[in-house]
């Protein structure tokens, strides 16, 4: 049964009793001096969620949050309730199943003197830790991980690397560059790199020119353009590990476009020439060439002709940008992904934009990018069946390629990749069609979706999860 469309709730009011495991469609009231000013919902690991309601109290003039965490399995757990005497946004967020610790990096916003609060929400023992960063400044990039986050601040040719796992352990590291590294690192700061969820598969990936990969430990920036590929290891919590490549692009004449995905310790490199797709590889430990491969030369005979025409052709107009990611299959196994998305309407992905975003603000933002989103045709991941070998994607115009871990073609296997790709618009639509509901947010596990909202029906906020 569909449990988004259960209607038989219990009733909590907010001032339950903290770490309650509440029963599935669960519904929480506040009190008549409690305004409700927004709510967050947010994955970790494609596992558990960690979901917020925020309320003003007007008797009191501060701010109340009720957290809560959803596990695994699609137990709600309600945790030590927050006050904060100014409005609250969320940086960050992570949790450690060693400690049972949620973490939460909140900042209050409109305090002149800025303060991030770090704050340790155990599941099991229902405590809680603080500590605060005074005088913090937005980060320059926030990358969140499933147990620790990195905030990043960037000054001209410095970055300094803030590492936080809890209220008690934070790691600040400093990188400088000088000299030929210099011109390498501004090269990959152009533009500010985009961060990639590497625990989340999304088909299209990221058409920005730079971006961040956390992998065995490191932070890893690339940058594409027609002529090189350069990237950037650093060890964050060592600041003796720094490490540059550049890889020059040689053999492809008339480059129209140019992608790049880093997948564990491989980059995968996609350029379009108007007529053929080159697919390279590099081992980014060695910095050898792994593979060098031409779609129309090697594999049109798997191919059907006119999608892999169309792929060609459109991926390489002005207004589209070619895309390329890698997903998980079994044994080692990778799917290589191809395809084409509109330069100008196109965003990658959901989960990161409204971290950053002030509590209250969240509904009206979420909103705008899913009205844009609904009007896109090529914004994923939409959810397509999965076929034996080198196929392309059904209703899509999308290529995809079978590999094994030392990128070799596998023939005439079935494969059931590891990590879903999810279709979060046929989901979010049952919630914006509802006019009757305001201050949606969710978040997505590989299983399950949960959603948060206010219900102007019931005048009160639910909690549900449903299947996906």
């Amino acid at each position: 049964m569909n449990r988004i469309f259960t209607y038989f709730f219990l009733l909590f009011i907010f001032i339950l009793q903290p770490s309650t495991i509440l029963a599935e469609g669960t519904i929480f009231k506040l009190e008549s001096h409690q305004k409700l000013t927004g709510t967050f919902s947010g994955d970790i690991d494609q596992e558990n969620s960690v979901h917020l309601m925020i309320f003003k109290d007007k008797d009191a003039g501060n701010y109340g949050i009720i957290p809560f965490f959803i596990n695994a399995q699609d137990e709600l757990i309600s945790l030590e309730h927050i006050q904060m005497e100014d409005e609250p946004s969320v940086v960050s967020f992570h949790f450690n199943p060693s400690t049972s610790n949620l973490t939460l990096l909140l900042k209050q916003g409109r305090r002149t003197d800025k303060q991030l609060e770090i704050i340790d929400l155990n599941i099991n023992s229902n405590t809680i830790s603080k500590s605060q960063i005074e005088d913090y400044e937005d980060a320059y990039l926030v990358i969140r991980e499933k147990n620790r986050s990195f905030l990043i601040i960037k000054e001209k040719d410095n970055l300094e690397i803030n590492t936080i796992f809890d209220s008690q352990r934070k790691i600040s590291e400093n990188f400088s560059f000088k000299g030929e590294n210099k011109s390498l690192f501004n090269r990959i700061f152009e533009t500010t790199p985009e961060t990639i969820n590497t625990n989340e598969y999304v088909k299209n990936g990221s058409i920005n020119p730079s971006k961040v990969y956390f992998y065995n430990d490191r932070l890893i920036f690339d940058h594409i353009s027609e002529e090189k590929y350069t990237t950037l290891s650093i060890n964050p919590e060592d600041n003796s590990h720094l490490a540059f490549s550049e890889f020059e692009l040689k053999g492809v004449n008339k480059v129209r476009d140019i992608n790049s995905f880093i997948f564990k310790s491989k980059a995968f490199l996609f350029i379009n020439n108007k007529e053929d797709i080159n697919l390279r590889s590099y081992d980014l430990e060695t910095g050898e060439m792994i593979k060098d491969l031409f779609l129309q030369q090697e594999f049109s005979h798997y191919f059907d002709s006119e999608i892999l025409e169309k792929l060609i052709k459109k991926s390489s107009r002005k207004a589209n940008r070619l895309t390329g990611t890698v997903n998980e299959g079994p044994e080692n196994s990778m799917v290589v992904t191809m395809d084409f998305v509109s330069a100008r309407n196109y965003f990658y992905h959901y989960n990161w934009w409204w971290h950053h975003q002030f509590l209250h603000q969240q509904m009206m933002w979420q909103n705008q990018m899913m009205q844009q989103h609904m009007q896109m045709n090529t914004f994923g991941p939409n959810p397509d069946s999965y076929m034996s070998e080198i196929f392309p994607a059904a209703n899509s115009q999308s290529v995809k390629l079978l590999i094994d871990k030392d990128l070799n073609v596998l023939a005439g296997k079935d494969v059931l990749t590891l990590r879903p790709e999810i279709d979060k618009e046929k989901h979010i639509e049952k919630f914006q069609n509802d006019r009757k509901v305001k201050n949606v947010t969710l978040a997505f596990t590989r299983r399950s979706g949960r959603a948060v909202y206010f219900s102007k029906e019931t005048d009160l906020i639910h909690v549900k999860t449903f299947d996906l």
